[in-house]
């Protein structure tokens, strides 16, 4: 979608003679803001979530019991926040998981205002579209690799056991 929203935007922009870079830079923040708020409603629906997740020993719940069926859960060890789901479209209930949908909206949120601040001091007409390209590619893959929910994927690739320690999704 987003790639033929920008084809889209630049064959517009050419045909009424605006200068594509700087409607891309208007995009940048817009689309990370999207991809934010869009992983909201994964938390709420319970897909995109992640792999299993360990929990320290004596985990404290933020919810109250029966809020949005499930619960997040403050812990004492990585990720110290982790989300259970006891119904929704999810395949992992009632288990610790990673919360790869809460990451993906603070990562997407504090971009959009990273990029918004850098707006007034950007040097030339699609910096900011560049940068935007520099970051979520990569912060995407890094949370992506803690998911477990597959529904989506155009392909996977087998790792190794090592590998699979260190990106349990």
């Amino acid at each position: 979608g987003i790639i033929g929203g920008g084809v889209g935007v630049l064959i517009a922009s050419s045909l009424m003679g605006l200068n594509a870079w700087k409607i891309a830079d208007l995009a940048g923040p817009a689309i990370v803001i999207g991809l934010g708020v869009g992983r909201m409603g994964c938390f709420f629906a319970g897909c995109c979530h992640g792999a299993v997740a360990p929990m320290g020993p004596d985990p404290h719940s933020l919810l109250p019991e029966g809020l949005l069926h499930g619960q997040i859960w403050l812990s004492s060890r990585f990720p110290f926040i982790t989300t259970e789901f006891n119904d929704g479209v999810g395949r992992l209930l009632n288990e610790p998981l990673y919360p790869t949908q809460l990451w993906s909206v603070v990562t997407g949120l504090s971009l959009a205002a990273f990029l918004s601040w850098l707006w007034t001091k950007r040097r030339f007409d699609g910096q900011i579209a560049g940068i935007t390209l520099l970051i979520e590619p990569p912060t995407r893959a890094f949370i992506e690799s803690f998911r477990a929910d597959a529904r989506g994927y155009a392909f996977t690739v087998p790792v190794s056991d090592t590998v699979a320690a260190w990106f349990p999704g």
